[in-house]
């Protein structure tokens, strides 16, 4: 029955200067991958200006209470979704671009594995809302794309749109804004 901060991000981060960009929050799920560690994507805070590159990737160990920058897995971009497969050891998120970019630009779908700390892959997402992603049970990840459900297969590395639409009550495409796990 005790609430204990575990991370002060902008302290860890070293983002001491409140004039310059810090993270607002943690939008995207705490992830547990088993492994002993928390996995968690920072989230922008407000208008970024000049000093943003982009949100980071962080990792908490569960025994030692120490944290680990995993870097940026999109540049220019935060994270309002992500989700893990276990027997891949790969996180998959949508992201958004930076908050000072004009028009409409497109989010991107990332695949981060987590064993090799890198990026693995990453394509461009046309929804408006990036606030969901789920998986099926071969660890195909989905989202939204303009009101219709796009798919990634990691052993193709082919996306596809499924074809299947988002409903809404309007005449603009859906959003997907939640999803559950495969049942």
């Amino acid at each position: 029955k005790v609430i204990q901060q575990v991370v002060d991000v902008n302290d860890f981060l070293g983002l001491t200067n409140m004039s310059a960009y810090a993270p607002g929050k943690i939008h995207a799920p705490i992830v547990d991958a088993g492994d002993g560690h928390l996995y968690f994507p920072t989230y922008r805070g407000g208008k970024t200006g000049s000093a943003y590159k982009g949100d980071w990737l962080l990792k908490y160990n569960l025994q030692s209470g120490k944290n680990e920058n995993l870097g940026i897995p999109v540049a220019m971009h935060t994270f309002p979704s992500m989700i893990f497969h276990a027997p891949s050891k790969t996180l998959y998120g949508l992201s958004a671009p930076d908050s000072t970019v004009e028009g409409d630009a497109p989010g991107n779908f990332f695949a981060f594995n987590i064993q090799s700390g890198k990026t693995v892959f990453t394509c461009e997402s046309k929804s408006k809302v990036s606030r969901s992603c789920f998986l099926d049970r071969e660890g195909r990840a989905y989202w939204d794309s303009e009101g219709y459900i796009t798919s990634y297969d990691p052993r193709s590395g082919i996306v596809t749109n499924t074809g299947a639409k988002i409903p809404t009550a309007t005449d603009k495409p859906g959003n997907l804004r939640a999803s559950s796990r495969v049942s």
